[in-house]
């Protein structure tokens, strides 16, 4: 299965998403799923029965939610976290997720937690 991502209203930057379309990334949104505005628990559970991987700049939540999950038993197709401190252009954002894409499968990413900061050369 290809990888499939979901980005929730505060990482949906528009130029970014543009860019990922551009290069053949499968990109869905909060505002496409009608959520914006919905919890974080939200985002994830409909990114983990969609098998989204779920995109986000809120990174303390969403670590939270995922050391939550693991000790419930409850799965989802993986996070990855963009901290806010790195003002990525659309060009920079574009080649971590292609080497994130390149790296790791589907089934690699299910329950994972990533940090775009990390895919760099």
């Amino acid at each position: 299965m290809d990888l499939r991502f979901y980005f929730d209203e505060d990482s949906s930057y528009a130029d970014r998403l543009k860019a990922l379309r551009r290069n053949g990334f499968l990109v869905f949104t909060a505002r496409d799923a009608g959520l914006l505005g919905r919890p974080d628990r939200d985002h994830l559970a409909f990114a983990a029965t969609q098998g989204f991987v779920l995109v986000s700049h809120n990174v303390g939540d969403f670590q939270r939610l995922h050391t939550e999950n693991m000790r419930l038993g409850q799965h989802h197709a993986g996070i990855v976290l963009v901290a806010q401190e790195h003002k990525l252009s659309p060009g920079e954002f574009l080649r971590r997720f292609q080497r994130l894409r390149a790296r790791r499968t589907a089934e690699e990413l299910r329950d994972s937690l990533e940090f775009l900061s990390f895919w760099v050369d």
